[in-house]
């Protein structure tokens, strides 16, 4: 039905193919230009509040632990501004259509990830360090369990 080189308004190679493209255009040119509009918009708005909130992109290059466990007041900014510049342009339908940040949500579900990686499970567990006194107590430990076990069995 579609080949090389061919764009969102292309035509069928049969007569069957260009009934079925031009049953389904109308509706998916809408629906795909309302998408477009809202992505631009909200790169456009989240640009703009990242300049009022006076934040360099090379601070925040991604949404990352950094971001969600150190730069509090930068999220709150963002936030703020974000969702207020969205209610201002869409109304109700900002939060109808999802359009709306929440970093506390967001940190939630980064921190399930967190919890869900494998590789940081055994990070986590590895970097639990205990200081020397403890390293040292659980050692005596160990070793005056074994010798009570081990007491009179293999005194040759």
């Amino acid at each position: 039905m579609f080949s090389k080189s061919n764009d969102f308004y292309t035509t069928g190679t049969t007569a069957e193919d260009q009934m079925k493209i031009n049953v389904c255009r109308r509706e998916n040119e809408t629906r795909h230009n309302m998408v477009l509009y809202k992505d631009a918009a909200k790169r456009v708005v989240f640009q703009n509040c990242m300049t009022q909130c006076e934040i360099e992109p090379a601070t925040i290059p991604n949404f990352n632990k950094n971001f969600y466990y150190n730069q509090a007041s930068e999220q709150q900014c963002l936030q703020n501004c974000y969702n207020n510049r969205m209610n201002l342009h869409f109304g109700k339908l900002a939060e109808s259509e999802n359009m709306l940040i929440d970093f506390e949500a967001m940190k939630a579900q980064y921190h399930r990830y967190e919890n869900w990686n494998p590789h940081n499970r055994d990070i986590k567990r590895f970097s639990k360090t205990n200081t020397t006194e403890e390293a040292h107590s659980i050692t005596q430990r160990l070793i005056e369990k074994s010798n009570a076990a081990r007491y009179g069995k293999f005194d040759f």
